[in-house]
């Protein structure tokens, strides 16, 4: 997720609130780097991010701790354009990697309820049309 935050050129169009997912993504690595100091990958990400975007590097600078526990989170869609879910965080116990579950929940009956619905149709009608023989040799 950092990655695609931080080098995606697209990030800020997927992401309305793309400074507070920013923040808050520096202040997770921050959390987790803390957590594990010698993870070798986690270096590298964090060195790539620096190097890679100057934003990144600034928001690091300010040694912001962050955990993600819950709260809203938009998101734009080119299918159903923007959408507000509700995050709730779950830390897996007995990891010792500290992973966690993240599970994205819209109110039912809501009109992001409506929105995801119409986004599962649009999927599921792409992905049950037929691919043309002719256009893939």
């Amino acid at each position: 997720m950092a990655w695609h935050i931080f080098l995606n050129p697209r990030a800020p169009e997927i992401h309305p609130d793309w400074n507070d997912a920013a923040r808050t993504t520096v202040g997770i690595l921050r959390m987790a780097a803390g957590r594990r100091p010698r993870d070798t990958a986690l270096e590298h990400l964090i060195g790539e991010l620096t190097v890679g975007n100057r934003i990144f590097a600034k928001l690091w600078a300010t040694q912001h701790v962050h955990e993600k526990t819950h709260g809203p989170k938009k998101f734009h869609n080119s299918i159903i354009g923007e959408i507000s879910l509700s995050y709730e965080t779950f830390h897996i116990p007995a990891s010792d990697d500290h992973h966690m579950l993240v599970i994205y929940t819209s109110a039912p009956n809501s009109p992001e309820r409506d929105l995801l619905d119409r986004l599962a149709a649009a999927t599921t009608a792409r992905r049950e049309t037929p691919v043309d023989a002719s256009t893939t040799s």
